[in-house]
């Protein structure tokens, strides 16, 4: 069995997202954020790398934490009307109400769809669908799937998404199907590499900064033309440098939202 380590970070809080980042970039399954007092925890296979990088820094082992941490996950507000609840519990009676309901197995470290990066993405998702009406969508770095569930949900025909992590393509595959749009392709990708003979209508990347501006080229070309991107994943922090590169690759801003320090572009080709 592989062994995870929680390590935790103290930060000062203006720091929070861009340790939070880093995190990430460093291969952490999940991050967590905590303010009393101030510190970032990781969850990881490989403590010494973040020890090695960040000084004042405890690691400690976890036992079965995928199963404590889903013990304690009824649901949550994805958006306004919008639940996500665990596929094997009862939905809160706080969000009884919700018009659409995405339920996903949370236990492995792919995410349970609340990190703010992924509600800007389906915000602006929701947004481009309602007034584009996209055919042909592509999820980039899909994770658990939640994005391209939504989408779904939403009534885009045609979805194809894509991970690095061969696990994370079989989870979000088994979510799809638990969620009833069996229709929706999930396939191990990089996208440093990836292609396809027909453009996408939208493409939707919540990755980090750093895979964005390395991999900015690639995504654009699987774009349609006159079609839509979404990037998030990304830290407000860089917004003007973010925003400078996307005029320079002839990326036409559309929309800018931010949450938690952390930014959503929807662009246009």
């Amino acid at each position: 069995m592989t062994q995870y380590y929680n390590v935790s970070i103290p930060v000062i809080g203006s720091e929070q997202v861009e340790v939070e980042e880093r995190c990430f970039a460093l291969g952490a399954e999940s991050v967590t954020l905590f303010d009393s007092p101030a510190r970032v925890v990781a969850l990881t296979r490989t403590p010494d790398v973040f020890v090695d990088t960040f000084s004042s820094t405890e690691s400690t082992p976890v036992e079965g934490w995928e199963h404590d941490w889903f013990s304690h996950f009824d649901g949550a507000e994805l958006l306004p009307g919008v639940a996500i609840k665990a596929f094997d519990k009862a939905l809160p009676d706080s969000l009884a109400a919700s018009k659409y309901v995405i339920e996903l197995d949370p236990r492995d470290a792919f995410g349970d769809g609340l990190h703010a990066t992924t509600q800007l993405c389906a915000r602006l998702c929701q947004e481009i669908v309602q007034i584009k009406q996209p055919q042909r969508v592509l999820d980039v770095g899909t994770g658990s799937g939640v994005l391209a569930i939504w989408l779904s949900l939403l009534g885009v025909p045609d979805i194809e998404g894509f991970d690095i992590e061969p696990l994370s393509v079989e989870k979000a595959t088994q979510n799809c199907v638990r969620n009833g749009c069996p229709s929706i392709r999930i396939s191990e990708g990089d996208i440093h590499t990836y292609s396809s003979q027909t453009p996408y209508d939208l493409v939707v990347a919540n990755v980090l900064t750093s895979i964005v501006e390395s991999s900015l080229d690639q995504l654009i070309a699987l774009v349609a033309p006159g079609g839509q991107l979404v990037l998030s994943g990304i830290g407000a922090q860089w917004e003007s440098e973010m925003l400078a590169l996307l005029d320079l690759k002839g990326l036409n801003i559309q929309k800018k939202l931010e949450l938690d320090g952390w930014l959503g572009i929807h662009c246009s080709l």
